[in-house]
């Protein structure tokens, strides 16, 4: 008779994590969760601000400039006339409809103030206008009323 079967049979040890080892491991992810979250937000914000800045100052700003260079000097009405293909401008746009838009998927606010003054903004986070930290508003020239 064989010594293993005499003395009953073994049971394999069995493979795995046992349910305490689980919790604590999503209890771990769950503290770590709740640590990263915020900062992740906040640079999501910070890139919204950062994108909308960088597409006022880097797109739209020279449409307008190039606008006003062969336009004697005037802005436009409004920031969709950029949008419409123009003589002046070999028969294309100053810029894209897609660049009317800002990182929160509103439109930019502009305000022709005279023929050749404007203001250009967004009103951030919030959509509407004032606001303080993600939700202030965002100007192109501000302090001269446009360029």
């Amino acid at each position: 008779m064989n010594q293993s079967t005499s003395r009953g049979a073994r049971r394999p040890r069995q493979q795995g994590f046992t349910l305490m080892e689980i919790m604590v491991v999503i209890a771990i992810i769950g503290l770590l969760m709740t640590l990263v979250a915020p900062k992740v937000m906040q640079n999501l914000r910070e890139a919204n601000v950062t994108a909308t800045k960088a597409t006022m100052k880097g797109i739209i700003q020279p449409a307008l400039e190039n606008y006003k260079r062969h336009h004697g000097g005037k802005v436009p009405d409004s920031l969709q006339e950029l949008t419409q293909p123009n003589s002046e401008n070999m028969g294309e746009s100053y810029l894209s409809s897609e660049h009317l838009i800002d990182a929160w998927k509103e439109n930019y606010v502009y305000t022709k103030l005279n023929a050749r003054k404007f203001e250009l903004m967004s009103y951030g986070a919030d959509g509407i206008e004032g606001g303080e930290n993600d939700d202030a508003d965002i100007y192109l020239n501000k302090e001269d009323g446009g360029l």
